[in-house]
């Protein structure tokens, strides 16, 4: 019966394809300790899943890592970025102090046994064991790995003892999954990144501190270590915000269901809203119904990934991404569908081969701005005009034609996104008033801000007295919320003198005079004010008040180089403009419903595409 066993192990290793088979002789002596009792069990398919998928990992070591570790367990938590950033420096004098090395040169064999042994046990004794499958637990409780992070020994063991206590006595997984996800939460706050390279999960729980994805390494270590098969799912780009993507951690029950929880949800569901793909979870949108511009209120996605120990592969469908592209194209091979990445261009984020004369992707999100592309002498070409995917799965193709063409007047390269709006109306019943007193005890109220501001606002004044004292004043909570503010007497000059203040930081009083939206007058209280004494024997009529919320930079700034393309088989200048003022800018000679993209080439690189429809920029 040995001879036997031992026959079948060199099978098994001589008939592995060529890079499983060296693994599998590497790691003969986990094989072996395994098939000693039977070549057909769990524990040995478990092995033979670790082993033959390692290749694909790589882990940061060197001394550099090593040492900065033991300084970070010695560390209280907490520690801010500076501390964490320079120790990293300190500990990494040299650019080769940490590389990545593969799997094979840190794990050893006894390892990879101690923690086949211990994740079945987690998943035998735990009270939902007997609903996760083999299959589940493989590729979701049994890696020794979740990300490319640096490896620690034990961890398992050792998250388990720190948050034991929170899972006591809960039999359902579902809430064990929760209770998991708010603790976790709770104890590593959100934090940018300090090291160039992904620490091992001990250090995170440890000094309780991690970005998105390394938090994710957290909470689905912690979940493993009790046996709950947890995924981390991505999204590597959104498909119409920003250069970054997200990363969440699920869980998979039921023939690989996928369940989530909402920010302020205690239940695990299905087909949830897609984590942080929304700026605001109580969006109200009511309340800015008379936007003059298009507000965006949550992030496209076109494509959602799913990390596995084994492989990264498409799980969009588990989140209701449903849509259909299916076009016809003269071209023969394999094509890639593309978003258009935030100051970027286009990106694959999915491959398809010609069938029958038709390019198709399912599973795709909708109301996204496409382009098909395929690679030719080591460029990427277009083999298609842009393709909208609408709401009900139809196809509107961004086809150009310059000889039907129209004027434009745009105020960003940006879209406005609703947390800034979300702040603007915090303006709503500050006044400018005026005043022949320093006290102001007797105002004329100039003008109130009845609505919310978007953006650069010119306010008529109707009063016709002359004032010496002239404010800017906020009676509500929020502070901080004015960048420009300008008073302009009858002749249409602006009107200077002292600066008057209450509750502000006087040294960023200037901001409000420097033709800068991305600069901010600073309050230190609530129910602050701001203006300007024009001088004794100096009063002046009022004739118009320009001021400007505080701002995220994509508005149209002054002196700035702006240049706006449109898209035929590649970006097309179309004009450039030097700005002069702050405010809309106007082109003339666009080609109609062109897909366009206006740059900023002074600073900033926040740009997207859009449409112009309807006198308004339509955002994708």
């Amino acid at each position: 019966m040995k001879s036997k066993l031992f026959l079948i192990f060199l099978l098994l290793i001589l008939t592995a394809p060529a890079i499983s088979r060296n693994y599998r002789e590497k790691y003969s002596e986990v094989l072996e300790h395994y098939s000693k009792t039977d070549i057909d069990s769990l524990k040995f398919k478990a092995a033979l899943y670790l082993i033959d998928n390692m290749q694909r990992h790589k882990s940061p070591e060197g001394k550099g890592i090593e040492q900065y570790i033991s300084h970070i367990m010695s560390m209280q938590p907490k520690a801010n970025w500076g501390q964490l950033s320079r120790k990293w420096d300190l500990c990494n004098p040299q650019p080769n102090s940490t590389t990545m090395v593969p799997d094979s040169a840190v794990i050893s064999s006894q390892y990879l046994i101690d923690n086949i042994e211990d994740a079945f046990m987690t998943w035998k004794e735990s009270p939902w064991g007997d609903s996760v499958s083999f299959s589940q637990f493989c590729e979701f409780i049994l890696p020794y790995r979740i990300l490319d992070e640096h490896i620690s020994s034990n961890w398992r063991a050792s998250l388990r003892e720190k948050y034991k206590g929170i899972i006591d006595n809960v039999t359902d997984v579902g809430k064990a999954f929760v209770k998991i996800r708010k603790e976790v939460a709770r104890r590593v706050k959100s934090f940018n990144p300090f090291t160039p390279y992904m620490l091992d999960v001990i250090s995170y729980d440890h000094i309780q501190r991690a970005d998105c994805e390394q938090r994710c390494l957290v909470l689905a270590s912690v979940l493993r270590a009790f046996g709950i098969p947890a995924a981390v799912d991505n999204i590597p780009c959104w498909a119409d915000y920003s250069t970054k993507g997200h990363s969440w951690v699920s869980l998979v029950l039921d023939g690989n269901k996928t369940f989530t929880v909402n920010a302020n949800d205690s239940i695990v569901r299905r087909h949830n809203r897609i984590d942080a793909s929304y700026f605001l979870e109580d969006d109200n949108m009511e309340e800015f119904n008379d936007s003059p511009i298009q507000i965006k209120t949550s992030k496209g996605v076109s494509k959602i990934q799913r990390i596995s120990y084994a492989q990264v592969y498409d799980v969009s469908d588990q989140y209701g991404v449903n849509g259909r592209i299916c076009i016809p194209t003269d071209y023969k091979g394999e094509v890639s569908l593309c978003t258009f990445l935030t100051g970027h261009d286009w990106v694959p984020v999915a491959k398809s081969t010609i069938h029958n004369g038709y390019a198709i992707f399912e599973n795709v999100g909708k109301n996204i701005i496409y382009l098909l592309t395929t690679e030719k002498d080591g460029r990427t070409e277009p083999v298609s005009a842009p393709i909208l995917l609408k709401e009900n799965n139809d196809i509107e193709l961004l086809a150009c034609n310059s000889n039907d063409t129209i004027s434009i007047t745009i105020g960003r390269k940006y879209p406005l996104c609703v947390y800034m709006p979300n702040q603007w109306k915090n303006l709503v019943n500050s006044v400018f008033e005026g005043s022949f007193d320093s006290l102001f005890l007797h105002p004329d109220t100039l003008s109130q801000i009845k609505s919310v501001p978007y953006g650069t606002t010119h306010i008529k004044v109707e009063k016709k007295n002359r004032y010496r004292f002239l404010r800017f004043r906020n009676p509500n909570k929020e502070i901080g919320l004015l960048s420009e503010l300008y008073f302009y007497g009858k002749e249409g000059n602006i009107l200077h003198g002292m600066s008057i203040s209450y509750n502000v930081d006087n040294n960023t009083i200037s901001m409000l005079h420097d033709d800068n939206e991305e600069t901010r007058l600073k309050a230190t209280a609530p129910d602050y004010y701001v203006g300007v004494d024009l001088g004794d024997g100096n009063e002046q009529e009022i004739e118009e008040i320009v001021f400007s919320p505080t701002s995220d930079g994509n508005g149209i700034q002054k002196e700035h180089l702006y240049k706006l393309y449109y898209y035929d088989n590649g970006w097309k200048l179309h004009d450039s403009v030097f700005t002069k003022r702050i405010g809309a800018l106007t082109f003339h000679g666009v080609p109609r419903n062109a897909l366009l993209l206006l740059k900023d080439t002074t600073k900033g690189h926040e740009e997207r595409i859009f449409l112009y429809k309807d006198k308004k920029q339509i955002w994708y």
